[in-house]
């Protein structure tokens, strides 16, 4: 059903377009989800989603992207983005949904409008100003994990990430951490990170992620030579 002539054009794989088009839906608008891929070029979508988009156009619908890049020639699209700076100061996606339609966004939407625009920042001000602070890390492992589930993260990789991090290995001195991880859901580690954690995250097929102090990377770094860096380092 359209609404106003809009026609929203969704893209994503997460938690944040799951809300949207829940929003959307809620609100009778003409919403279409497009991909999965979150970023995706308007050029790069399906022929038939393209030619859909230039004849609302030309009917005179507005056209609105969620988690859409670049622009389709001929057809002026609006983006909207997680986190877009504005004469009111940073609004994320859903702030600029809810400002468009004239609608209210649920508390628990409120919360992960505020994760998109300053991550856990954002979530922990938000908690100190409902009184709630206490409740703050809670409320952001909860958003995390829900945004990992949309991405299709399952369960049974999260307990594989916990077993990891329990049995992780300290090296140089301590200042490090080594983590093997039996899959590459890198996101089930970095979310679970904090600030001042230096580790070594190793994936199958060789993927290796340094998350930490730039110092202790390139101490890292300089142990192994560029050519056979990742094969050597799955025996540390």
């Amino acid at each position: 059903m359209e609404n106003n002539g809009r026609v929203w054009i969704c893209c994503g794989n997460d938690l944040e377009t799951n809300e949207t088009i829940k929003i959307l839906d809620k609100q009778d608008e003409n919403c279409i989800f497009a991909s999965r891929v979150q970023g995706v070029s308007w050029r790069n979508l399906r022929p038939a989603i393209q030619n859909l988009i230039r004849r609302k156009s030309k009917e005179g619908s507005k056209i609105y992207g969620i988690g859409v890049s670049d622009r389709l020639l001929g057809v002026d699209t609006y983006n909207i983005t997680s986190s877009m700076d504005t004469e009111k100061g940073k609004l994320s996606s859903l702030d600029v949904i809810s400002e468009l339609l004239d609608v209210k966004l649920s508390l628990d939407q409120q919360f992960i409008s505020s994760y998109l625009k300053e991550g856990k920042d954002g979530v922990y001000k938000l908690a100190d100003k409902l009184e709630i602070g206490d409740y703050g890390n809670k409320i952001l492992t909860y958003i995390q994990i829900r945004d990992r589930q949309a991405k299709g993260i399952q369960i049974s990789q999260e307990a594989e990430t916990v077993r990891a991090l329990q049995n992780k290995r300290e090296i140089l001195d301590g200042n490090f951490s080594v983590i093997k991880l039996p899959h590459n859901k890198i996101e089930t580690i970095v979310d679970r990170n904090f600030d001042d954690d230096n580790l070594l995250v190793l994936c199958p097929n060789e993927e290796t992620y340094f998350l930490g102090e730039e110092k202790y990377v390139k101490k890292l770094e300089h142990k192994f030579d560029n050519e056979s860096k990742s094969k050597q380092l799955r025996y540390i």
